[in-house]
């Protein structure tokens, strides 16, 4: 087999979904097939023969001019690796470069302009890709295959959908195995990969492969605040984990603009394992969703380790190397992250110290002939050293249990509230701000806490107990958006818009902007949140025993309202019971059958007024 057979056999023995299959063979193509060796064990040998030929050398000459051939052979062979990684590097900065513009919407002269500029870049890509599949047929190599990363249009969700993702994989077994028998091992490795995918999205509960994401998709067209888990795109993924980062918000809408430059990721590593040491260009808050790790943070001054639980807060400054193990040999590791890059708007990138070869080490950017003279290192080690690295790729890697005691010897489980800590803190060890029976609301705010300051971002954790509905409420920012440039008439109609919520979605909470939340009568309903923009942000709710109305003078009231007070005082004051979280309408549904209570007024049963 050739190398790009063997690197895609490594696919398959360790991606375990289709996608990720598309992703690892695409790098294989890229690899092993954009580069055509020069050099061959074929030239190796004839250069020794020539040794051998040479009647004038005794025998340790020419041993001596044998070692000079395998030396020589070292050296095309490094040469050539490092032409084609820069190949690939020069690809991917064409894919990521094409993939980074993105058009907000503005004068019509400038959408225009913007949009051709689009078409300009998608043109060139096209024909990349025209030339270099040109290239592989014309030598009698593979087709290219796309990789799930470079899709062009974020819209484009057939390549998401498992059912493509299966013919895809049908096709490719044709397509590059010759043998009968050697096809049908490779069907049937798609089908089990099929049948095994669809098992664990089903237990996961997160999407119906034919119906869910197709019918989650009109409720997303028709709401600028809301984003499907789908449309999370891995930045890195192994057999021991992944880091996915949602889609760049003005991306969903221009109405996003103002937090455009904020990123959201998700990171999830399996039990015993490592992510290895890496910096990013971004400012970012990690919060730890679910198990228990160690955290390390490196600096030329000091190490700081930390032990991490749930609920577990942390700022990492851009530029600073860090590291996070997962100590448990059970349970996964979930971490949401919130980046604020420092760079380009929008865009971020992780630099990692040990890599392997998606992604790789920021070392093997550097020559050896650098390498050598920084690292007071023979280029032989330096060279050993890589191909190890070469042959285990990932992010996230394994660790013994001996490796991570040690880890984790040095981690301090201190929680320091100094203004001044770099420590994590826990938010749920904080007292919840609103809290009764139905729910619970935790926050931190960048008055509590300077590691927020800096990136100007709070953290909340709501809890709301199966059936109840919190409160309505709006929240405001003292900070101007740019929508208020836009903004129309007072007397525009304004509209409701509504989203079922299920594990890994993202909704948005514009400033100003009334929002209710309803816990499904099954379950828990749990969020964590960030606050953007979030000094001298204030939450004001507009329903409950507690709610803003009830500060505005009777008076008034009857202007506005235009019924009499009593009416007015028995809606908002008397009959509330419940402050911040209340009952849900099945769970009032249920007593008013009961016999006790009284039903909510319909006014409050508005999910949300955008």
């Amino acid at each position: 087999k050739t190398a790009v057979d063997r690197c895609i056999d490594r696919c398959r023995e360790t991606e375990e979904e289709l996608s990720g299959l598309f992703s690892c063979s695409a790098r294989c193509e890229r690899r092993y097939s954009e580069w055509e060796p020069e050099s061959s064990p074929r030239e190796l040998e004839q250069c020794q023969q020539r040794c051998l030929a040479d009647e004038r050398a005794d025998r340790e000459q020419q041993q001596q001019c044998q070692k000079r051939c395998k030396e020589q052979q070292a050296i095309r062979e490094r040469e050539e690796e490092r032409h084609r990684e820069q190949r690939e590097r020069d690809w991917e900065r064409e894919i990521e470069q094409f993939e980074d513009i993105n058009i907000v919407p503005q004068d019509p002269e400038e959408e225009y302009k913007q949009c051709k500029q689009l078409c300009e870049k998608q043109e060139a890509v096209q024909r990349r890709c025209e030339r270099h599949y040109k290239e592989q047929q014309g030598g009698g190599r593979r087709d290219y295959v796309v990789d799930d990363d470079e899709e062009e249009d974020e819209g484009n969700n057939h390549h998401r959908d498992p059912k493509w993702q299966h013919e895809q994989c049908l096709k490719q077994c044709e397509r590059r195995e010759s043998g009968e028998q050697q096809q049908q091992q490779c069907k049937s490795w798609c089908e089990k990969h099929r049948q095994k995918g669809q098992r664990r999205r089903e237990k996961e509960g997160k999407f119906n492969p034919s119906s869910n994401w197709q019918g989650s998709e009109e409720e997303e067209e028709n709401n600028p605040y809301y984003f499907h888990s789908q449309r999370f795109r891995y930045r890195v993924r192994s057999d021991s984990g992944h880091m996915r980062v949602l889609q760049r918000f003005s991306q969903k809408s221009h109405l996003l603009r103002g937090i455009d430059n904020y990123r959201l990721a998700i990171l999830e590593a399996n039990p015993s394992t490592l992510v290895v040491p890496h910096h990013s260009d971004a400012e970012t808050i990690l919060v730890l969703l679910k198990g228990k790790g160690v955290i390390t943070l490196v600096s030329h001054e000091r190490r700081e380790s930390f032990n991490m639980e749930h609920g577990d807060v942390i700022r990492v400054p851009a530029g600073t190397t860090y590291y996070l193990s997962n100590q448990d040999n059970v349970d996964r590791l979930h971490v949401a992250k919130l980046l604020q890059p420092v760079n380009t708007p929008g865009q971020f990138r992780e630099y990692y110290a040990a890599g392997g070869g998606f992604p790789e080490s920021y070392y093997k950017v550097f020559s050896y002939d650098i390498l050598e003279r920084a690292l007071n290192t023979p280029r032989e080690q330096l060279h050993s050293l890589f191909e190890v690295q070469q042959r285990q790729q990932g992010t996230i890697k394994r660790a013994s249990q001996e490796q991570l005691k040690a880890l984790s010897h040095h981690a301090s489980s201190r929680r320091r509230h100094g203004r001044g800590s770099t420590a994590p803190f826990n938010l749920l060890s904080r007292k919840p701000i609103y809290n009764n029976n139905f729910g619970r609301f935790f926050e931190a705010t960048p008055k509590d806490y300077q590691q927020l300051q800096e990136i100007d971002a709070g953290v909340t954790y709501v809890e709301i107990n199966q059936g109840p509905l919190s409160s309505r409420w709006s929240q405001e920012s003292q900070r101007e958006q740019e929508e208020e440039e836009e903004e129309e008439e007072s007397s525009r109609e304004l509209q409701k818009i509504s989203a079922n919520l299920s594990p890994g979605v993202v909704f948005i909470i514009p400033p100003g902007h009334p929002i209710a939340l309803v816990a499904s009568p099954n379950e828990k309903l749990l969020t964590v949140g960030f606050s953007l923009n979030a000094r001298n942000n204030q939450r004001n709710f507009l329903a409950g025993k507690i709610n803003i109305m009830n500060q505005v003078e009777r008076e008034t009231m009857e202007v506005a309202f235009n019924v009499p007070a009593r009416l007015i005082e028995r809606v908002f004051g008397t009959n509330p019971k419940e402050s911040y979280f209340v009952a849900g309408p099945e769970e009032q549904q249920q007593r008013d059958e009961a016999g006790s209570g009284k039903s909510l007024p319909s006014i409050l049963d508005i999910a949300g007024v955008f």
